[in-house]
């Protein structure tokens, strides 16, 4: 049975209504609005999230050599000293880059991704690079900033009509409302891993009062600053 444009786009609105309401997927409205100033000012670094389309392939063994990086797991089974490097060859260089390695007495592997917020292309090219390790299966959780609590997506993972979900998905990524991660466990079309909020919420809002409080005296603490360095 063919279902009808009107149709479809009365089901994204509807799921996109049932979005908002989910609890701990979107900051709250009124804490993003305080970010907005904060966008504004990573504009100029947005280059920084650009990336060519196509990169030519890195080998693992060139990144551990390029980051002077001792396996720590020498001692371990062949299975151990052998998951750093696959997990590597996971990872999609033309999504980001390598900026450091850091090893530690667990065989576990943590990757720690830093962004600009509120940036889509940013924030698509963490989305790419989740997919993929999604597809992967080197992923075993996802842990976000912003958030406080586990998320779970299953009404959105198992709602009949992954092309809407897509939609919706792919609006509130180019509004700034959701990161890549949250698109990324939408649209995936995978099984994915348990997503974790991991911030302190006392902290978090604290953060929030502070930047509320400091902003109004920002362009004043820079004219004191430059007439100090003038002086200098």
């Amino acid at each position: 049975m063919r279902t009808s444009p009107l149709l479809k786009k009365y089901v994204t609105v509807l799921v996109s209504v049932v979005f908002f309401t989910t609890n701990g997927v979107l900051m709250p409205l009124a804490e993003a609005n305080v970010w907005k100033e904060r966008q504004k000012a990573t504009k100029k670094d947005a280059r920084l999230a650009r990336l060519p389309a196509a990169l030519p392939p890195v080998l693992p063994s060139s990144i551990l050599k390029k980051h002077r990086y001792t396996n720590p797991y020498q001692s371990k089974t062949l299975s151990s000293k052998k998951r750093l490097p696959r997990f590597l060859a996971a990872l999609p260089q033309q999504f980001g880059s390598i900026r450091n390695i850091s090893k530690g007495s667990s065989e576990k592997i943590i990757l720690h991704i830093q962004d600009i917020h509120q940036n889509h292309e940013a924030q698509t090219n963490i989305s790419q690079t989740l997919q993929k390790l999604f597809q992967e299966e080197k992923v075993d959780l996802v842990a976000l900033e912003g958030a406080f609590d586990s998320i779970d997506l299953a009404v959105f993972n198992n709602y009949p009509d992954q092309e809407s979900v897509q939609r919706m998905a792919d609006y509130f990524l180019k509004e700034g409302k959701i990161s890549g991660p949250i698109t990324a466990a939408l649209t995936s079309g995978t099984k994915i891993p348990p997503i974790v909020g991991i911030d302190d919420a006392t902290h978090y809002q604290a953060n929030i009062e502070a930047y509320r409080a400091s902003f109004p005296h920002q362009q004043r603490t820079k004219e004191k600053l430059a007439k100090i360095k003038a002086d200098l």
